[in-house]
């Protein structure tokens, strides 16, 4: 999803091909960046992404169900974590 919503930002940009680089989730997202649109990608450089991505149950991870599911602990500790 990630991937997708890359690809169309870099569309409304006008920009036809970008070098990438990601941290551990963002390693991520440039793999599957380059597998889905590779006609995107001029190269890529991964940093951090050490484990295999799964993106079943990714959603899951989302804010809004984040909150449906009680979890708002959760978020406001990875938002010091990470602010």
């Amino acid at each position: 999803m990630v991937a997708d919503d890359m690809a169309l930002f870099l569309d409304k940009l006008g920009i036809e091909k970008a070098h990438l680089i990601g941290y551990s989730c963002g390693a991520y997202v440039g793999c599957y960046m380059a597998s889905k649109y590779p006609d995107k990608v001029k190269s890529l450089v991964t940093i951090g992404g050490a484990a295999h991505a799964r993106p079943e149950g990714a959603s899951d991870m989302l804010p809004e169900n984040l909150i449906k599911a009680g979890a708002t602990d959760f978020i406001e500790d990875m938002k010091v974590r990470h602010f």
